[in-house]
Order: C-alpha cells, then structure tokens, then sequence
C-alpha cells in the first residue's frame, strides 16, 4: 500500500479522483468530522482511534474503495482479512497527506455551505 504523496504526475490525478467521492462521503459525517480534525468547541483533540471505527462501522464501501486505490488494487479484486484489514487502516490513518487531505475537504465543505437561505440565493435573478 503507498501513501498518497507516493503518487506521482498523472497517477496522483488518477488516484485523487477516485478516492475524492468516498472522501466527500466520509468528511460530511459529522461522527467522521469531529474524530478525524478533533472538537475545538469542547477542546476534544483529534482521536484517530474513534475516525477509524466511525470508518467500519458506516463507511466500509468508502474505506475499501480508499484502501484499495492506495493499493493499486480495482475495488473488485482487493481483498482483506481480519489480520491484515487493522494494519492497512492504521497505515491509512497514519498517512500525514491523506489525513490533510480530509481536513481540506472539510474546509472546502465549510466554506462553500453558508448555512443561510438568503446567502445561499443572493446570487439568483427573479424571473
């Protein structure tokens, strides 16, 4: 398995693309969110421990299609067992990039969302 800043040049767009929706997915549950980038409303520091199994218990199509990208490996034919899934998702986990990679689309998700109906519609024309 390599991490994600082992991917180079057109291989590094490749793998972007396809692991960005099951990214998207998990980022925008909010269990994910606050155990991956920590709760600084009540100073919770990140817990690597809790996004893990937020990743099993509600995101195994999103975690199997991550690890198997990272592994070179098409989703069809990436297999795993109960002695080697806990070291593929602590190397995931532990991968500095694609963990800055959640926290950025976490802020993208952020800022592109105002939360206001009327932010959100300012922009649109009456007919």
């Amino acid at each position: 398995m390599k991490k994600l800043s082992e991917f180079k040049d057109e291989q590094a767009l490749d793998v972007l693309a396809e692991i960005l929706e099951s990214a998207i997915s998990l980022i925008s549950d909010n269990e994910f969110k606050l155990a991956i980038l920590g709760d600084k409303e009540n100073n919770l520091p990140p817990n690597k421990m809790k996004a893990i199994n937020v990743c099993l218990r509600h995101h195994k199509a999103e975690i199997i299609n991550i690890m198997a990208v990272l592994n070179e490996t098409p989703v069809e034919e990436f297999h795993f067992n109960a002695l080697t899934l806990p070291r593929m998702v602590l190397f995931m986990f532990n991968d500095r990039e694609l963990i800055d990679f959640f926290k950025y689309q976490s802020q993208t998700d952020s800022e592109t969302s105002s939360g206001s109906v009327t932010e959100s519609t300012e922009g649109i024309e009456k007919e």
